[in-house]
């Protein structure tokens, strides 16, 4: 259970809570898009999307309706696992070439975050990567739908997107690109293969804790944080195990939306830093390095918030039972190990054939991410950072 005495009130605390305008979750959600679309305006709409959701059908799902409606709707399916700047500025490009009225982006965290550049960028004047390195937001973009096909990024609920640039994971934090709309139907997420079922669930779990143990929690975070956390942990086994499980699946894009949700309002921490920290690196998929540094974060933060990782035990379905505060902290960091170890993700950065003298420039890497650094609850230095990747190319047993 929560405990009392950690429990924020956030008296006196001026907070704006983000989310999307409107979300409709659910069976049959992805049919009301032309729907939406025709609330939000215009009727020239542009899909982002990537080759692999084309292949699949599931944009016929989404154009299909939207012309029958009388939409003008045109595709960009050159989206990247991993989106670089090259693509975005490519992007940029074609969302410029005609006065798109909306944009929906259908997909894995990629493509909706594709979706969010080519919103800014329609109303935005010069390069992309100007506004990642920092430069004001002119405007606000056209509107943007989503359409989420996995359970993970939670970027339906985030008003961030992220691109690789100057090999590193960086992006855009504001409220002009959380999404109008959102269209969260589990029945998309049924093709979903093992290995992404398990990447993308895990990525999920990672914002859910990692926003709970960020020194910007609060009230509001920690409860959809929380409520992620039982729905991963409930379900994200047997999705993986049965895939076709709708009501798993159903409970997964629940936790992912609410996932997203957490950080949205709170943020990830030292947990994605490690994870940048080697991901691009060693070309990773994004979930999977967030997978494999979340139980070695939480050991590393056991020691400022243990009461907080007690409820990550709790949430998770541990018995803390008359456990001290650290006990059961310990036990949620060895719930997310064996998590991880029943869906096939290493336990080690050993089995991930990355070398041990790499380890010192993976430090350093992770010392570029400062902005996730800054609210992680115990500090990290470079020397610190070694340990923690010592500890992760050790691994646990």
């Amino acid at each position: 259970m929560l405990r009392p005495e950690k429990t924020m009130t956030d008296a006196g605390v001026l907070r704006t809570l983000l989310s999307p305008r409107k979300t409709l979750f659910g069976a049959g959600a992805v049919e009301k898009v032309a729907e939406e679309a025709k609330q939000l305006g215009g009727k020239k709409v542009l899909i982002v999307t990537d080759e692999t959701v084309m292949k699949l059908k599931i944009v016929d799902k989404v154009r299909d309706p939207l012309t029958s409606d009388g939409f003008e709707v045109d595709i960009w399916d050159k989206v990247e696992p991993e989106p670089t700047m090259p693509v975005a500025e490519s992007l940029t490009k074609y969302v410029r070439k005609k006065q798109y009225d909306s944009v929906v982006g259908v997909g894995g965290g990629s493509s909706l975050d594709m979706a969010k550049v080519a919103s800014l960028m329609r109303k935005n004047p010069g390069d992309f990567k100007d506004y990642v390195g920092g430069v004001p937001l002119a405007s606000r973009g056209i509107p943007i739908l989503t359409v989420p096909t996995t359970s993970g990024t939670g970027s339906e609920a985030t008003a961030t997107l992220v691109v690789t640039y100057n090999e590193m994971k960086t992006g855009i934090t504001h409220p002009y690109i959380m999404p109008d709309t959102s269209l969260v139907d589990p029945a998309l997420t049924l093709s979903l293969p093992q290995k992404v079922t398990a990447n993308t669930g895990m990525d999920a779990l990672s914002h859910a804790i990692e926003a709970y143990m960020s020194l910007k929690n609060n009230t509001f975070a920690d409860a959809v944080a929380l409520q992620s956390m039982r729905l991963i942990a409930d379900n994200l086994r047997l999705a993986y195990a049965q895939g076709s499980n709708i009501e798993a699946r159903a409970n997964m894009s629940m936790g992912s939306m609410l996932g997203g949700l957490s950080i949205a309002n709170s943020s990830t921490c030292g947990g994605h830093a490690l994870a940048y920290g080697f991901a691009v690196m060693k070309q990773l998929p994004h979930g999977f390095t967030c997978a494999t540094a979340l139980p070695f974060i939480m050991e590393y933060n056991l020691l400022a918030i243990p009461e907080r990782l007690a409820d990550v035990a709790d949430a998770l379905g541990e018995d803390t039972t008359g456990l001290h505060p650290r006990e059961a902290a310990y036990a949620a960091v060895n719930a997310v190990a064996r998590l991880n170890n029943d869906l096939g993700i290493p336990l080690s950065l050993e089995e991930l054939d990355i070398k041990h003298d790499e380890i010192p420039l993976m430090a350093d890497e992770t010392m570029r991410i400062g902005r996730l650094l800054s609210v992680n609850p115990r500090s990290m230095n470079r020397d610190e950072a070694i340990r923690v990747f010592e500890r992760m190319w050790h691994g646990f047993e």
